[in-house]
């Protein structure tokens, strides 16, 4: 049996879930069921085991910064070649990022796109949805039991959860946050600062080492074409004309450099993404909108 919980209580998937909703979950769940002449205890459905999850957070991006232009930008990660990476345009102007395999995948796309296209909101409440910011879903799906188990107990839970288990905004936070950091995280420092000049990234480089001009001026232009076309075109180009282990630690260089680098800021939308995936508060339409009204 497969579902959405979101789409059980709203008929959608952008108004998100509190999760104190539990028990008004399973009673949907059982009624929708039963139509179906399908007849189950609550505490049956509570418990049942789970074999896959899809945990998701709708992101609102401060105004003036768009889904399709956040994806781009993270579409320039580095990528594992054990992972299966696809960037995909959709046919009705929306973009969507997945990066995965057959256990697991870690999409971002475009949320309004994508509701627009199936006919979950109407055009109206989108239209004003977006006049408070576009709109950027981040979603993991873990779709065996094995790594569903096996991350689980990375990150500190049990494993063989049941729907009771998985139904958690703590958890559901921690596999978010866990992907992001590993996956989009590690190269913040290279690609989502605020767009410095190369003379900028030339003299960080040089205050965190000083007198080394020939190492400096090969990392500023490292840095500056990654930011520019990605860490995976960078390889790309750079391997042509040397060995693997070459490129990785050129890569390994470049990380440290940035790190030692002095703090620049970063870019509004990296901020505020890691902001509301620290905070973790359901976005709700009607809330957005009603405190677009009261602004009024």
């Amino acid at each position: 049996m497969e579902f959405s919980v979101p789409k059980l209580l709203y008929g959608n998937n952008v108004d998100e879930v509190n999760y104190g909703q539990f028990w008004a979950v399973i009673r949907v769940l059982q009624a929708r069921l039963a139509h179906m002449d399908v007849r189950i205890s609550r505490r049956s459905l509570a418990h049942a085991n789970v074999l896959s999850v899809h945990y998701s957070k709708n992101i609102l991006l401060p105004l003036g910064y768009t889904a399709q232009h956040v994806i781009s930008e993270i579409g320039k990660i580095d990528v594992q070649s054990r992972f299966q990476h696809s960037h995909i345009m959709y046919a009705n102007g929306g973009e969507q990022i997945k990066i995965g395999n057959n256990s697991y995948s870690v999409e971002m796309y475009d949320k309004p796109a994508e509701v627009r296209h199936t006919g979950e909101v109407s055009n109206e409440l989108l239209t004003r949805l977006r006049e408070r910011g576009d709109v950027l879903r981040l979603e993991v799906k873990l779709k065996k039991k094995q790594k569903l188990n096996a991350l689980f107990e990375t990150l500190g839970y049990a494993g063989n959860p049941t729907f009771w288990n998985v139904f958690s905004s703590e958890k559901s936070r921690a596999v978010l946050l866990h992907h992001w950091s590993r996956m989009i995280a590690k190269d913040d420092l290279t690609l989502f600062t605020r767009p410095p000049t190369p003379a900028d990234v030339l003299r960080q480089i040089l205050i965190a080492h000083p007198g080394e001009t020939k190492m400096a001026m090969f990392h500023t232009g490292l840095r500056l074409v990654a930011r520019d076309c990605g860490i995976n075109e960078l390889r790309t180009i750079l391997t042509r004309h040397c060995d693997e282990r070459t490129w990785i630690r050129y890569r390994e260089e470049m990380r440290t450099i940035s790190e030692e680098c002095e703090r620049v800021p970063m870019n509004e939308w990296y901020t505020e993404i890691n902001a509301q995936l620290t905070a973790y508060r359901p976005l709700c339409m009607d809330e957005l909108l009603k405190v677009r009204k009261n602004h009024e």
